[in-house]
């Protein structure tokens, strides 16, 4: 029988896509070691220790485990740390070395946090009113582009996200992480970016006429108070918060009172960010009276330094007794999401000139709450701001204990579940040279779907593994209609009854797959992981080991 499955086509696809497959799981039994799972802005390492990468040893001592790591959480002095990229020397002055590590991969497989601990949480974009479908799934695409720029600057692992969908067509946005902790998504990746940079200009009322005069690039421009929260420029009317355009600038009222109006210039957003600098060279802590300060530049587009140049053109000088200091009248400051992170003098010599470097600057009273604030605010604007807001609907966390009982749990499952299929299977035939290919078809199939898993990145989780085992319980169903119709005593022959078999095979795939493919598309969590891996497994079933079997039932009812 070999040698004539060894002439067929059907062996030598089955073969290749198998060791394909084994090759691309990657097993390393008892490989030790761990791998960097998150660097803490803060952390002593942060310069030359990136996530993802290996960790070898810690001063000469090997490093095999992650408590191996943890018993160097109260150590201080210098450490000598190996890792991937060679050997570096830190100082540790204080308990602390803000990573976070996980056991190096025994296979290229990703285990999803349902197996290895972790935290899920689902987000939902703010869309406005009357968006489509086609129009949220365009946001989505842009804030997953925009999270994974975050994740990558600041240091985490990389992060599975993706777009999922609920039933009524409403685009979700999916975070699954083994490594960072929820605060770490909620402080970092929820934020909206949204960066803003205003010049305020006071509009005193003049003479009790409840009018006054803003000049812009020259050119004076009459306004007038219609009440306290509201002023008339041009004939149309403004409120606080309210933008109007005078010039070639435009303002945002802040304050009306009874003897002036606040307007503050728009000079920069999130789209004028051409470049953050991170070197040390522009990015840097510092301390200052009482606390740290942190200054780190960036660097605007054209457009919005032809913006400060015109906000700032009509700015008065004010000038510091007995100094050389010289700032301008009013002071530039730079929002993020509406909260202010930097308040900052502009120098005489800036007046009317198009500049496209700005300083940042802010503080917190330790160095490593500077290094964060600084780490994190560098990333928001590096990546750029989300298209519109997020909202955590949902919050999934399972402990690395809880994890590992629940990997346990499925392998003993699927053992029970394998002997009672070839328990049920010997009982129907009492025929080994039946029940065998059978068994071996089945864990084939089990060992090409991970294989295929590994290859396109797909997580396996518990509701993959969910899929696995439909998936190979419909296969040795077929391959029971198929072994029943080739040993039937009809009159067809055995090519016709196993044509006939594959008949009601393909059947029965092709109804799995029309019912499995809408909750690919709109399900969410648990539904969608379900659906690919199981379309998955009867995909690996009808092309490749079902007309194995068929060809191994052929020729055994031949002999």
């Amino acid at each position: 029988m070999i040698k004539r499955l060894l002439k067929g086509w059907r062996f030598w696809l089955f073969a290749i896509v198998f060791m394909m497959s084994v090759l691309s799981i990657g097993y390393s039994p008892g490989k030790a070691g761990v791998v960097v799972s998150s660097v803490d802005a803060s952390s002593p390492l942060a310069p030359f220790l990136q996530a993802g990468e290996p960790l070898y040893a810690i001063n000469e001592v090997p490093v095999k485990t992650p408590g191996d790591v943890e018993r160097w959480k109260d150590y201080t002095g210098v450490m000598r740390v190996v890792h991937k990229n060679g050997l570096n020397l830190v100082n540790i002055e204080k308990p602390g070395l803000g990573i976070e590590v996980s056991p190096a991969p025994s296979t290229k497989l990703s285990l999803g946090m349902d197996l290895i601990g972790g935290t899920r949480v689902l987000l939902q974009p703010q869309y406005a009113e009357g968006t489509t479908q086609e129009e949220q799934s365009a946001m989505a695409d842009q804030i997953i582009t925009t999270l994974q720029t975050r994740t990558n600057v600041y240091g985490l692992r990389e992060l599975p996200i993706r777009q999922v969908r609920d039933v009524s067509g409403t685009t979700y946005v999916q975070i699954e992480t083994a490594g960072a902790t929820l605060a770490d998504i909620e402080n970092l990746l929820h934020k909206q970016g949204k960066f803003e940079g205003f010049i305020p200009r006071e509009v005193v009322w003049l003479n009790d006429t409840s009018t006054g005069i803003i000049n812009v690039n020259g050119k004076k421009f009459s306004i007038r108070k219609v009440s306290n929260t509201s002023i008339e420029f041009g004939g149309s009317t403004f409120t606080n918060n309210e933008t109007l355009d005078i010039g070639n600038l435009t303002f945002e009222v802040r304050n009306v009172t009874a003897i002036s109006a606040t307007l503050a210039a728009h000079v920069f957003d999130s789209s004028d960010i051409k470049f953050v600098h991170t070197s040390s060279a522009n990015s840097y802590v510092l301390q200052s009276g009482g606390g740290w300060e942190f200054v780190f530049g960036i660097i605007t587009s054209d457009f919005g330094a032809q913006k400060f140049a015109a906000a700032t053109a009509d700015l008065d000088e004010i000038r510091t007794p007995g100094s050389s200091d010289c700032y301008l009248s009013e002071k530039i400051e730079l929002y993020l999401d509406r909260i202010l992170v930097s308040d900052l003098n502009i120098a005489c010599s800036l007046r009317g000139e198009v500049v496209n470097s700005v300083q940042i600057t802010g503080g917190s009273s330790t160095e490593e709450g500077a290094r964060q604030e600084m780490r994190q605010l560098q990333t928001v604007l590096k990546s750029g701001s989300l298209p519109v807001p997020l909202e955590t609907v949902r919050v999934d966390t399972v402990s690395p204990t809880l994890g590992r009982a629940f990997l346990s749990s499925v392998t003993v499952a699927g053992l029970v579940a394998f002997v009672g299929v070839v328990s049920i299977v010997y009982l129907r035939y009492r025929r080994l040279d039946i029940v065998m290919p059978m068994l071996f078809i089945a864990l084939s199939e089990i060992i090409i779907i991970l294989g295929v898993a590994a290859a396109i990145r797909w997580t396996i989780d518990l509701s993959a593994i969910a899929g696995i085992i439909a998936s190979i319980g419909t296969g040795v169903n077929d391959q029971i209609v198929v072994a029943d119709e080739a040993l039937s005593k009809e009159r067809y022959n055995t090519k016709e009854r196993i044509r006939r078999a594959f008949f009601i095979v393909f059947g029965a795939a092709a109804t799995i797959i029309a019912a499995m493919v809408p909750l690919a598309f709109i399900g969410i969590g648990v539904m969608r992981g379900f659906a690919v891996t199981t379309i998955i497994g009867v995909l690996v079933g009808i092309l490749v080991t079902r007309p194995l079997y068929g060809k191994i039932v052929e020729i055994m009812v031949k002999e």
